[in-house]
């Protein structure tokens, strides 16, 4: 499952999902705490969710890790 794919199945606040998009089109990539963060704004959602989001937030935070979502260069 890609990152966008796993993305894109989640149901998660608004905030998270731009937070995600930003740091896509910065290219960056998310630290621990900024992964935890990410999972915390995402207590809403349900288990399945849940799952899903914590997948997430450790593919964001692979070393070296560029995203689907970046803009081409």
């Amino acid at each position: 499952m890609t990152e966008e794919t796993v993305f894109m199945s989640i149901r998660v606040p608004v905030q998270l999902r731009e937070i995600i998009r930003a740091r896509a089109q910065q290219n960056l990539r998310t630290s621990s705490a900024e992964a935890l963060f990410l999972i915390e704004l995402g207590l809403t959602a349900g288990d399945e969710d849940m799952r899903r989001l914590v997948k997430l937030a450790e593919f964001i935070n692979q070393e070296g890790h560029q995203s689907p979502l970046s803009p081409t260069p």
